[in-house]
């Protein structure tokens, strides 16, 4: 029979000591094991504290996990998943989360459910799960922290009117300040200026929030009420006299609403005011938008600005490194990459794209030995398709599919994968496969254009379907009307249907789209070849 005074004593001996973890962030060095009696539950866990103060993460949770087995202690599951999140285990912290669920000795899982949303959403962002999970936290217990975590995660899904729900329960039990603000920017989102001009004024009554009061001045900004404007402006400089972030806030609203000209006019009005890391942080902020506008030679400038006020931030020196890369300076990308993970050494965006810049280098081995650094946790669709793509440039096509289903068994319906493993296919030879691949991308997703283009000029290639043929290149050029890959396919079936004065205006939209594209070229010159022109393409196209 279970003694209940023993349980008791177990739990109250567990919060004294607990008590002197939280007052001083760990376990004190001097609490000895030999204050408790060994195999105690006192003993058991003042020594996973002592472990997982020096480091010895595993066995620290072995002993929380028994603990919590024993006990039926949601702390102690969240404990041990606490330790799994910071080794980026994260699988294994929900694993031992859905096991506290599943012991059926928890009196009221909510936490742990809340705990294994916070996983989903903070570390794998995989959405969908952690609002299933928190759905399930909130319907157990209504905890203003379940519902917070619950509107974020609606946000990220862009589900604005679910979110606004949410906050309508948060406002209900508590009218704070902050859950005025964040439902007005949600209202903002959906257009309703009216309602989010409503919560932004009472954010500002309440207690003068700045966000609310520059958010009101923006409002009013864009509806030409500058006294108004002026007004709430006016309010944010009295919260915080002699500061910039008025400024600074506009420029960001801006920026949120893809207004990037006009965050760009604000940001370069005070980025001169600024020093430190204030300024390092307009600097990158004004990075993203050149970025956004594909200004690469802008990006590189202002970033560069930053790194060199401090060469250990790894978002200047990553996004350097991709500017440079998208302008096909590949020796200067290597170097910002290599930049990047000195900074940060488990960079895998990093490593991902100084494999890429060595692939576009013909460095082949050198792209493998980067990947083979890539922590198998870390090893997602781009990590499949650039490895593959290192295989097929050596021209090892088998190796190349075999890579690519590699990363199909963990992402089966990764249209991407299942894209580049046709083309891979298609270069093999294999026309059969190929074509199979492309029915099962289009079957995921009945509006792949690329998929829709390549099955098309499959068809067309080879003389097969061809009135389907133009049925799929039409519903490609629905979706990107000026594709020229897509224009050159419609004009090549109709070249094989003999319908040669059609596919020769076509062809000409392709080319003057892209006219180097030596395949567009030789498909205009078969086509001026059939109707007996024995002028040059250039010609041609200049004279017509």
């Amino acid at each position: 029979m279970l003694n209940v005074f023993s349980v008791f004593r177990k739990v109250a001996g567990r919060f004294i000591v607990l008590l002197s973890i939280l007052t001083f962030g760990c376990a004190p060095a001097h609490v000895s094991l030999n204050t408790y009696a060994e195999n105690t539950y006192d003993y058991k866990f003042l020594k996973a504290e002592m472990l997982l103060n020096s480091g010895e993460f595993e066995r620290a949770v072995d002993i929380y996990e028994e603990l919590a087995e024993k006990t039926g202690d949601a702390y102690l599951y969240t404990k041990a998943a606490k330790v799994y999140i910071h080794q980026q285990e994260y699988k294994k912290a929900v694993e031992i989360l859905k096991n506290g669920i599943d012991s059926g000795s928890i009196g009221n899982p909510a936490e742990l459910y809340y705990q294994l949303a916070k996983v989903y959403y903070e570390n794998l962002q995989e959405f969908q799960s952690a609002g299933k999970y928190i759905e399930k936290a909130v319907s157990i217990e209504k905890s203003n922290k379940y519902f917070e975590l619950q509107a974020d995660i609606y946000k990220n899904m862009n589900d604005f009117s679910s979110a606004i729900g949410v906050y309508d329960k948060l406002i209900k039990k508590n009218e704070d300040v902050s859950y005025f603000l964040q439902r007005g920017k949600l209202y903002m989102y959906l257009d309703l200026t009216k309602r989010a001009e409503e919560d932004f004024i009472k954010a500002v009554n309440m207690e003068k929030n700045l966000e609310a009061a520059l958010l009101l001045a923006d409002i009013y900004l864009r509806e030409n009420q500058n006294q108004k404007a002026m007004k709430y402006l006016k309010i944010a400089q009295e919260k915080h006299p002699g500061l910039i972030l008025p400024e600074l806030k506009l420029a960001e609203l801006y920026m949120e609403s893809n207004r990037y000209e006009e965050a760009l006019k604000y940001y370069s009005q005070i980025v001169d005011k600024l020093s430190g890391e204030r300024k390092i942080y307009v600097l990158k902020q004004m990075g993203k938008i050149y970025l956004k506008q594909n200004k690469y030679k802008k990006v590189i400038e202002v970033l560069e600005q930053a790194y060199n006020l401090d060469s250990d931030d790894t978002q200047s020196a990553f996004y350097i490194a991709v500017a440079y890369e998208a302008l096909k300076e590949y020796d200067k990308a290597e170097k910002y990459y290599k930049e990047t993970l000195r900074i940060r050494s488990d960079y895998t965006q990093a490593k991902k794209r100084l494999a890429f810049v060595y692939l576009s280098q013909g460095a082949y081995d050198k792209a493998l030995d980067v990947l083979a650094d890539v922590s198998e946790v870390y090893k997602d669709v781009d990590f499949y398709r650039i490895k593959s793509a290192v295989y097929e440039r050596k021209g090892n096509l088998k190796k190349a599919v075999d890579i690519l289903n590699k990363g199909l068994k963990s992402n089966p319906d990764s249209e991407t994968l299942l894209m580049n493993k046709a083309f891979v296919t298609e270069k093999k030879g294999d026309l059969n496969e190929t074509i199979d691949i492309i029915k099962k991308v289009l079957k995921i997703n009945n509006n792949n254009d690329s998929a829709l283009n390549f099955l098309a000029y499959l068809y067309a290639e080879n003389d097969m379907k061809l009135t389907k043929a133009l049925e799929l290149v039409n519903r490609a050029l629905e979706i990107d009307g000026n594709n020229p890959a897509y224009l050159d396919t419609k004009a090549w079936i109709l070249y094989k249907q003999k319908r040669y004065e059609l596919a020769k205006e076509y062809q000409k939209k392709a080319l003057n789209l892209a006219p180097e594209e030596k395949e567009l070229r030789e498909h205009m010159r078969s086509i001026l070849d059939a109707m007996g022109i024995n002028k040059g393409v250039d010609e041609y196209i200049k004279g017509d």
